[in-house]
């Protein structure tokens, strides 16, 4: 793992949408991943302390093993609400950039699309003000 500084961070993300990069909070339980071909952060938790039940989406996440939970993943898109992912997305490589504790960083050069690192949890906003705060025992969509 790296430490990368804002300036680094805020480079990569906007220099092009259509590649993929990787992020992660300084303890590793929250991680990211951020560009592609339609600009959006997914996010999950590696290990829920605890099932969190979500309604009333996603409707269709029923699995044998875990019906009507949620996976730990969620997106969010440069407009509109969040979306929980029925399945586990992101494909982190080494390399992942370490969110330094209690700062904000900007994605795709849009001050309003941000996320911040504090005390274990990880709060996402796009332009529109639709976001989350996740950390590994709650999920909060706004």
């Amino acid at each position: 793992m790296r430490t990368l500084s804002l300036a680094a961070l805020l480079l990569a993300a906007g220099t092009a949408h259509a590649e993929l990069s990787y992020f992660q909070n300084a303890n590793g339980q929250i991680t990211y991943e951020y560009g592609g071909a339609y600009p959006q952060i997914t996010c999950e938790v590696s290990h829920l302390a605890k099932p969190i039940p979500v309604t009333p989406e996603p409707r269709d996440c029923d699995t044998p093993k875990e019906p009507g939970q949620w996976s730990g993943s969620i997106s969010l898109f440069r407009s509109g609400p969040t979306r929980l992912n029925c399945n586990r997305y992101n494909q982190h490589g080494s390399g992942s950039v370490v969110l330094t504790e209690g700062k904000s960083y900007i994605f795709f050069n849009q001050p309003n699309w941000q996320c911040t690192s504090q005390s274990g949890n990880m709060t996402c906003t796009n332009p529109e003000g639709h976001g989350f705060e996740i950390s590994p025992n709650s999920l909060r969509r706004f």
